[in-house]
């Protein structure tokens, strides 16, 4: 796949999950997480992530995420992370 072919098939996963598609929910997860992982393993620190688990603060990002997506306007890749980014961080 290339980044072109990647671009595309953010916004056709997004379209899906909007109109109630389960099926486009998972790949869609799997696009983000391993990304969003790592920013929020950062955003912890080594203090705060011996209290906090990773898991925890990305199952309540992507159960923040869903309904919002149907209001979200970003296009792309980079405009999804940046959203589930901010999500994660508050």
């Amino acid at each position: 796949m290339t980044a072109a072919d990647g671009a595309r098939e953010t916004p056709a996963l997004l379209d899906r999950v909007r109109r109630g598609d389960r099926a486009a929910w998972s790949p869609l997860v799997a696009r983000f997480d391993g990304r969003l992982r790592l920013y929020v393993r950062y955003r912890l620190g080594r203090a705060l992530a011996r209290r906090v688990d990773v898991d925890d603060v990305l199952q309540e990002t992507w159960l923040r995420a869903l309904p919002a997506l149907a209001t979200f306007e970003g296009d792309g890749d980079n405009a999804l992370y940046r959203f589930l980014a901010t999500l994660a961080r508050h």
